[in-house]
């Protein structure tokens, strides 16, 4: 019996559970059918050479989730500002300037990026509409911060979250370390995310 719970347990990391209490017996049924939200979903780093193509599909999504879920809380010059410095050419020049970026494949398609500055800074983190809430930002975060610990960064980071990120970088283990901020008509919130927490 402990075995065959083991072997379940296991399976619980990978499919959908359903359990039903029967005559005082508990089966479980295990759905391998189902696959899960990220079964097609290619993580990787962002290559050079994509950029000619990329850059300017990563500044539009961009540009309309911030339009959905930043900027309408920013006075209309921050809202211009934040847009303007983040466009097809802000992406490249922050990635001139050492960013590293993750990008996210759905079948082909760009589900959403993370971009880390210095090691130890969540610069960028946008997930497209229809991939949110599938556990895609999580998975991105994941593996933008193992790549930045391996570049030799120390574990720590610090992101500037808007309004609407909060609770999920709550949910990764930042916290808030100072009251919502306005600077050039943006606002956000400083969060903090330290290795010995973890």
């Amino acid at each position: 019996m402990l075995t065959l719970y083991y072997r379940l347990h296991a399976c619980l990391q990978r499919a959908p559970l359903i359990n039903l209490l029967t005559r005082n017996y508990l089966v479980w049924y295990v759905d391998v059918t189902t696959p899960t939200p990220d079964s097609a979903m290619d993580i990787r780093p962002l290559d050079l050479a994509d950029v000619p193509i990329l850059a300017p599909v990563m500044a539009a999504l961009l540009r309309s989730l911030a339009l959905e879920f930043i900027v309408h809380e920013s006075t209309p010059v921050g809202a211009s500002t934040f847009l303007a410095e983040n466009d097809e050419m802000g992406i490249r020049g922050y990635l001139a300037r050492g960013h590293v970026y993750h990008v996210a494949f759905d079948n082909g398609q760009l589900a959403g990026f993370i971009a880390i500055r210095d090691n130890s800074h969540v610069f960028h983190l946008f997930v497209d509409t229809p991939w949110q809430r599938q556990g895609l930002a999580r998975r991105l975060w994941g593996a933008a911060r193992a790549a930045a610990i391996a570049r030799g960064g120390d574990g720590n980071f610090t992101v500037n979250a808007s309004n609407h990120a909060v609770p999920a970088y709550e949910r990764f283990g930042f916290v808030r370390v100072a009251p919502t901020q306005c600077i050039k008509g943006l606002y956000f919130n400083p969060m903090r995310l330290c290795w010995a927490e973890d």
